[in-house]
C-alpha cells in the first residue's frame, strides 16, 4: 500500500522549509499533527480533508476611493447623456420621416 502511494505521488515535488520567513506567532507542526496535513499536485493544502483556502480582501486608499467615485460619476453623467442623445436623435428623425413623435414637437 505504501509502495502504490509513493507511485501516486511521485510527480509532486517536495516542498523545501524555511522557518526564517515564517511570522513569530507560526510555529511548524508536530509528530502527532502532520497525519492531519496533505498537499495535491498543483500544490494547495489541505486539513484534516479539507482544503486551505486564503481570503484576502480589498481595502482602497482614501485617494482611490475618490478616483471611483469620479469614475463613477462621469459614468452616470455619460449614460444620461446617451440617452438624452439618442432620444433627440429619433426625434429628428422622427420629424424628418413624418412619423409620429411622441417626445417633442416637430419644429416648423
Amino acid at each position: 500500500m505504501r509502495r502504490a502511494r509513493e507511485e501516486k505521488f511521485a510527480d509532486i515535488p517536495l516542498q523545501e522549509l524555511n522557518e526564517a520567513d515564517w511570522p513569530d506567532h507560526v510555529r511548524s507542526l508536530g509528530i502527532d499533527e502532520l497525519a492531519n496535513l496533505g498537499i495535491d499536485k498543483k500544490g494547495h493544502v489541505y486539513w484534516m480533508g479539507k482544503l486551505v483556502t486564503v481570503q484576502r480582501r480589498l481595502t482602497l486608499t482614501k485617494a482611490q476611493k475618490v478616483g471611483a467615485l469620479i469614475v463613477a460619476v462621469a459614468a452616470v453623467f455619460a449614460s444620461i447623456a446617451t440617452v438624452v442623445q439618442g432620444l433627440i436623435s429619433y426625434n429628428e428623425w422622427a420629424c424628418q420621416s413624418a412619423s409620429t413623435t411622441f417626445l417633442l414637437s416637430c419644429p416648423i
